[in-house]
């Protein structure tokens, strides 16, 4: 067998013994002709689509076979194609990623049926999944081209706003349910940042052009403009709480305060390394800026025209992705980071929760709901993260240890590429946007999903179910609920409407 294999760590026969797969610490599995020994193809790489560390399990769908599932130390299953072409040469095509586990897995197998897969992991659970059913409970709203980073909300909420790398800025109306078409505007060259003034007026953008716009959501024109605001690539903006100020943030290692009346650049704050995270704190009178250094900067803009050395808030240790303040629990700041984890800080103290990890991959960006009480995380393994605060420990009074957030429910999946971003229309509508251009709205309203549930099973909860996912386990199980119903009755019944959350 080929040398570029590393240590094996799982092995399957197809039912006509012609075929092997074995799984490999070198992150691929591989397929090989099992007669003559030759090597047939492997699985893709980290880059394309491939697991990020070692392939542990590999198994043949027994009905059918060029069905494949592998597991993984990077904690998540993936189901490929096997293909051979005319030229009689094979290749593995992934059709499904699925998150799930929140440590390694180390196993897993099909029912004689076809129809299920178990997984096993170190994180003491069994999963069982239900084969080519989409796990989703988000619903798609627009597919944008290309790489959406930018997306922001409007302070009340009312208007979700996305941009992508073509250049292709989208406003949407948000009655509370459903969203509709409200603006367009071209961006020249590629958006990476979307920011709202506080009175909702101006929609800035900035992206590859390194030229800040300013746009008039009302009109649809641009209100004013700010070229070359930047020698590189402008990644952040944020408006100050009173729209004095704009902040920018870019790989120029520069960030910069705009006079928003004369459009005149007021300072310009110097880092060592590039950066794209900004958040103004609830007066204005501090900037926290983060890019590539591990370190937080702290501004004090006490006095605009005379901005002091910064403070530093370390507790990552690379790229820090990401900031957002609690809206109503300052100065309470979450981060995440190309560390994997995500941080709470007291800024007042500088102090900083123990980190929570995702699953086993970066963290690009995080956000409140309006209550405060719940983050989400848009991760690079294609799902989002919920996670709950103590209300004692972390919104009440600062308590380091206790303040750490903890899991809501299973990984929200459905998007195909790496989560760039997210955020929160109210308290139970968020939107994330993917590296594919996709956006995806989640409804986190538990009688909407319970109520689903019934839908599928098409009849009333019975008691021992009530108890389980409705009466004094709301949080924990609301995003389990439905996927637990489809996994033992399937999805496909009749969209009837029993009455099961009486």
């Amino acid at each position: 067998m080929d040398t570029e294999v590393k240590e094996i760590r799982g092995l399957a026969f197809n039912s006509a013994g012609s075929l092997l797969i074995s799984g490999s610490t070198d992150q691929h599995a591989w397929l090989w002709n099992a007669k003559t020994g030759e090597q047939l193809a492997k699985t893709a790489n980290r880059n394309a689509g491939g697991h990020i560390n070692a392939v542990t399990s590999v198994a043949f769908n027994p009905q059918n076979e060029n069905q494949v599932a592998t597991v993984s130390w990077d904690n998540t299953v993936r189901f490929w194609d096997l293909k051979q072409n005319e030229s009689d040469t094979w290749s593995f095509n992934r059709t499904d990623t699925l998150a799930g586990h929140s440590n390694s897995i180390w196993a897993t197998a099909f029912s004689p049926d076809g129809k299920w897969l178990a997984s096993g992991s170190s994180d003491h659970s069994v999963i069982l999944w239900k084969v080519n059913q989409a796990n989703q409970i988000g619903t798609p709203i627009a597919q944008m081209q290309g790489e959406v980073w930018a997306l922001t909300t409007s302070p009340n909420g009312d208007q979700l706003a996305a941009g992508d790398e073509a250049g292709n800025i989208h406003v949407w109306k948000f009655d509370g349910k459903s969203l509709t078409d409200l603006a367009k505007f071209n961006h020249p060259g590629g958006v990476l940042t979307l920011a709202y003034s506080h009175d909702g007026k101006w929609l800035a953008s900035a992206g590859y052009d390194k030229t800040i716009h300013v746009w008039d959501v009302q009109t649809g024109k641009e209100a004013w403009k700010v070229e070359n605001a930047h020698t590189d690539q402008i990644w952040a903006l944020a408006f100050s709480p009173d729209d004095h100020m704009l902040a920018s943030a870019s790989f120029d290692t520069k960030a910069k305060l705009w006079d928003t009346t004369t459009h005149q650049i007021i300072s310009t704050l110097d880092h060592q390394q590039g950066v794209f995270a900004l958040a103004f704190n609830v007066d204005g009178t501090q900037l926290l800026v983060a890019g590539f250094e591990p370190n937080i900067y702290l501004w004090d803009l006490t006095n605009p025209a005379y901005i002091p050395q910064p403070g530093l808030l370390a507790g990552h240790i690379y790229s820090v992705n990401s900031l957002a303040y609690n809206p109503q629990y300052p100065p309470l700041l979450a981060s995440t980071s190309d560390d994997k984890t995500l941080l709470v800080w007291d800024v007042a103290t500088k102090e900083h929760t123990p980190a929570v990890l995702g699953l086993n991959e970066s963290m690009e960006a995080v956000a409140f709901r309006p209550s405060g009480d719940w983050l989400a995380s848009a991760t690079d393994n294609n799902t989002v993260l919920l996670w709950q605060l103590d209300q004692k420990a972390c919104l009440d009074k600062w308590d380091v240890s206790g303040c750490q957030p903890s899991r809501i429910g299973a990984p929200l999946v459905g998007h195909r590429a790496p989560v760039e971003n997210v955020v929160f229309l109210s308290d139970t509508a968020m939107v994330s946007s993917s590296q594919d251009g996709q956006l995806i709205l989640w409804d986190l309203n538990k009688s909407y999903w319970y109520q689903k549930a019934c839908n599928i099973v098409n009849r009333q909860l019975n008691p021992s179910e009530k108890l389980q996912f409705i009466d004094g386990k709301l949080n924990p199980t609301l995003l389990t609920a439905v996927n637990w119903f489809s996994d033992r009755f399937g999805s496909g019944t009749p969209d009837v409407k029993p009455s099961c959350i009486e």
